[in-house]
């Protein structure tokens, strides 16, 4: 039997606290972190392009199908998104339109 000590989410290791606070007339608060932002993607197609090109067959998601399963890998995934985008071009859609 496992004890808590021994469980994985002891290994965790957390950013210390750090919260600056405003206070407000009428005693409202505006609580900001210390620490800064990491960098981070800009849209979902970027970290979809970092993990095709790092890991192209590590699956993305699967799911159970009627006979079995289905497993779609990082690659795969951006190559249907790739697809799709050209598709959408060619039948004139632009950035930024929804129709």
């Amino acid at each position: 039997m496992q004890t808590p000590s021994s469980l994985p989410f002891n290994l965790l290791h957390y950013a210390p606290a750090g919260v600056h606070t405003l206070r407000q007339p009428g005693g409202g608060l505006i609580l900001t972190s210390s620490h800064a932002l990491p960098d981070f993607a800009r849209c979902n197609g970027e970290w979809l392009t970092y993990w095709a090109h790092s890991a192209p067959q590590r699956k993305l998601y699967a799911e159970r199908v009627a006979h079995g399963g289905r497993t779609v890998s990082y690659a795969e995934a951006l190559h249907a998104a790739r697809r799709i985008g050209a598709a959408l071009l060619r039948r004139g859609r632009q950035a930024g339109r929804r129709r």
